[in-house]
Order: C-alpha cells, then structure tokens, then sequence
C-alpha cells in the first residue's frame, strides 16, 4: 500500500470487556478499550475518530456500535451514518488486522475467518442487526461454521459494509459501489 495513504486514522476497533458490550453508554466507559488501526487516507475523504470513511451522504462516516450482553448473547449491532436506504452486510471476523486494508470506498480492519452475518436495508441511514426474528449473533456465528460460546472468553470483530453507488464521490483512485463502518471487538 503507497506511504502517502498513511496519514489519517480512518478506522478504531472498539473492544468491550465481557459481558459488557456498550459504545455508548457514558457508565461503561470504563469496560470500553480504544484500538487504532492504521493511519491511512483515501484521497480527502478521512472523517472524525472511531468513524468509517465518509461517504457520498457526507454523514461523516458509519458509526458501528453494540448493546446488550454477550452472556447470555442479547448483542445487537448497529451502524448510523449510512446512506439512507441502501443495502448493508454485517461482517464478522477473527483477526483484527495490524494493517487494515482499503476496501471498496473505506478502510476494513476485520479479518481471518470472515463471516457476512446479516444483510438488511437501513432506515434513515441506521441499521441494527440481528433484527427481530433473527438468530443471536452466537447462533448465525454458529450456522456459517464459527461456534462462539456465549462466555467462552472467544474474540470477534465486528464491521458493517453498505452500498454506496456513487462512483464519483472518492477522488483518484475512483472509488468502487461500497464503503465500510468503524468496527468493534467483542470478547464473549
């Protein structure tokens, strides 16, 4: 990858402490462990701390954040700062790369074993998942071939990637029809 994208953080792993899972809650502040993934630029496109890189809707980059527990699993994962109705892809792995890496219009930090956990479409530029009617995050893990145990001390990362079609909207290098969100870790 050039040097010259080494300027910006575009991408922070969140890590939750287990059985604590909760960006933003102001009182677990104290369970939560910031993790900088590499500083990179894709043209002038860098956004805010612990965000994905912007996108065509200038939301300023997706937010990926978590609520529940993870013993038992009641996790529910949420990306904000969408485009407002496209479609988005949860993205679960088992490595969070030392050296993230540029993927579609923004920077993915997860990697390993990966697993697509969910496909739904946003509402207002939010999406949560799993939605109601869902399997936990636990048993989808569980049914594409990676059992979690609820309290097993396991770690995954977690990244939600949507469509964002407008072609035009990164500078050289043109940027490709998707972008991804900031991502979180959770030990269960």
């Amino acid at each position: 990858m050039p040097q010259e994208l080494a300027r910006h953080a575009l991408a922070r792993v969140v890590e939750h402490l287990p059985g604590r899972a909760r960006f933003d809650d102001a009182a677990l502040v104290e369970d939560v462990r910031v993790l900088d993934g590499a500083d990179l630029e894709r043209g002038e496109r860098f956004s805010g701390p612990g965000r994905g890189c912007d996108n065509s809707a200038n939301t300023g980059g997706a937010l990926l954040s978590s609520a529940g527990t993870t013993n038992p699993d009641t996790l529910v994962l949420t990306s904000s700062g969408e485009l407002a109705t496209v479609l988005s892809i949860f993205l679960q792995g088992d490595v969070s790369l030392a050296t993230p890496v540029l993927f579609g219009d923004g920077v993915r930090c997860v990697g390993g074993n990966l697993k697509r956990l969910y496909a739904a479409n946003a509402v207002g530029g939010v999406i949560s998942a799993p939605q109601p009617g869902d399997p936990s995050i636990t048993t989808q893990s569980t049914s594409l071939g990676d059992p979690i145990a609820p309290g097993s001390g396991a770690v995954r990362y977690y990244q939600t990637y949507y469509r964002d079609p407008d072609l035009a909207f990164c500078p050289a290098p043109p940027g490709d029809s998707w972008n991804v969100s900031s991502g979180v870790s959770i030990t269960w």
